[in-house]
C-alpha cells in the first residue's frame, strides 16, 4: 500500500485520524460528527475525504406549526421579540442541521437613509439561530449568547422579504457555535452572522 518512504507513515495516521472520528459517533453531545476515509493515491499519498455531517441523536424537526403555535420543540415559548418580527418558516434539514426562514421588514423598521436598521437585521439573524439550536438539542438546552457578530454586505431595503438561512456549526457539550446570512429571494447575500452561545437547561415559565 506504501509506496514511498514516508507514504506508510502518512496513511497510519489517516487511519487512525479514521477511528477517532468514527468513534466520535458513540457521543450523541457531540456535533457536527464526522466522517472521514483514507484513500491511496498517486505516489501513495494519504488524503483525506470531506466531512459530512449526521444529525444530532434526539434533534426534533421544525416544522410551520412550530412557528404558527409560537411554542419550541419542548414547550419553549417564543420570545416578545420574535412574535413582533413574524418569521415564516420556509425549510429545516435536519441532517445537514440548517434551518431556513423568511422575514418581511416593515416600515418602522428603517434607519435615516431608508433601509433596514443593522440591530433588526441582527434580530432575524439571532431569530434564526436560536430555533435552531433548541431543535437540535430535542428541546431541551437553550442558547445564552456570548458573542454575536454580525457583518453587513448591503443595504437591506424595507419591504423586501428577507431570507435567513441558519446552520449549525458545531454543538458541544456546553457551546453551541452557529452561523447564518441574511439574502434576497434570488439568492444575493446582505449579511451574516456568527453566533456563540452557551447551552442552558430549559426551565419553562410557570402558568398563570
Amino acid at each position: 500500500m506504501a509506496a514511498g518512504r514516508h507514504s506508510g507513515a502518512l496513511v497510519i495516521r489517516a487511519e487512525i485520524f479514521v477511528i477517532m472520528a468514527k468513534t466520535r459517533t458513540l457521543d450523541s453531545t457531540e456535533v457536527p460528527i464526522l466522517e472521514a476515509r483514507a484513500l491511496a493515491v498517486g505516489g501513495g499519498l494519504a488524503v483525506l475525504v470531506p466531512f459530512r455531517r449526521r444529525a444530532r441523536m434526539g434533534a426534533i424537526q421544525l416544522t410551520a406549526e412550530h412557528f404558527r403555535s409560537q411554542r419550541l420543540p419542548g414547550g419553549f415559548p417564543f420570545p416578545p421579540i420574535s412574535k413582533m418580527l413574524e418569521p415564516r418558516f420556509e425549510h429545516h434539514d435536519i441532517e445537514q442541521q440548517i434551518l431556513r426562514l423568511s422575514f418581511m421588514p416593515r416600515d418602522d423598521w428603517g434607519n435615516p437613509g431608508g433601509a433596514v436598521q443593522g440591530g433588526m437585521i441582527s434580530a432575524m439573524l439571532d431569530d434564526a439561530t436560536g430555533p435552531l439550536i433548541i431543535a437540535s438539542t430535542a428541546g431541551t438546552l437553550f442558547p445564552a449568547s456570548t458573542d454575536f457578530h454580525t457583518m453587513f454586505y448591503s443595504a437591506v431595503p424595507l419591504g423586501m422579504r428577507c431570507f435567513v438561512q441558519a446552520r449549525i456549526d458545531k454543538l458541544g457539550r456546553s457551546v453551541a457555535f452557529t452561523s447564518a446570512s441574511l439574502m434576497d429571494e434570488a439568492g444575493k447575500t446582505y449579511a451574516r452572522a456568527v453566533h456563540t452561545a452557551q447551552l442552558m437547561p430549559i426551565r419553562l415559565p410557570k402558568e398563570n
